[in-house]
């Protein structure tokens, strides 16, 4: 709802309740990621990992952050090792299909988006990069079809090559 005063004012009351929670430090990160705010970002990531350095999702997501910064290898350690800790972890897989399809390895982004996808969970963005993909290979029809998949879960990052290669 980017409502991001009532969700930093929630997020205090949940604080000063159980400044031990780690999901505290995840949504704090989060939201300011929301926001654009990448390094204060990663500085609550790497703060609430100081405390949960056994959190994955702390570690996958501070690792999305530093993807967004286009730190790449600074990405690919954390969202690999976080793997290696959380296997299940369908964002994590998400996350590497990114680093995989801006390297143009596009077998590979392929692969990791389809481990991605599950029928119980919505992995934000990647109808998205799992149709630029496709698009990528050549495959128009496969390509249009997560495009239109990802639009009807309004997903904005493909919405251009939506319109253009699927209307």
């Amino acid at each position: 709802l980017k409502q991001f005063d009532k969700a930093n004012e929630y997020l205090s009351q949940a604080f000063s309740r159980d400044s031990n929670n780690s999901n505290y430090y995840n949504i704090k990160a989060l939201v300011l990621m929301e926001q654009k705010q990448y390094l204060e970002s990663v500085n609550v990531f790497t703060e609430g990992l100081e405390k949960h350095s056994e959190d994955a999702f702390l570690l996958n997501n501070r690792g999305y952050t530093y993807l967004l910064m286009d730190s790449v290898s600074l990405a690919s350690k954390d969202i690999n090792e976080s793997i290696l800790m959380n296997p299940s972890n369908l964002w994590a897989y998400r996350n590497k299909g990114i680093i995989a399809y801006r390297n143009q390895d596009f077998e590979k982004a392929e692969r990791l988006f389809k481990r991605a996808l599950d029928k119980r969970k919505y992995v934000d963005l990647v109808y998205s990069y799992l149709g630029l993909t496709y698009l990528s290979q050549g495959n128009k029809q496969e390509a249009c079809r997560f495009l239109k998949m990802a639009n009807e879960k309004g997903e904005t990052i493909a919405e251009t090559e939506f319109l253009q290669q699927c209307q």
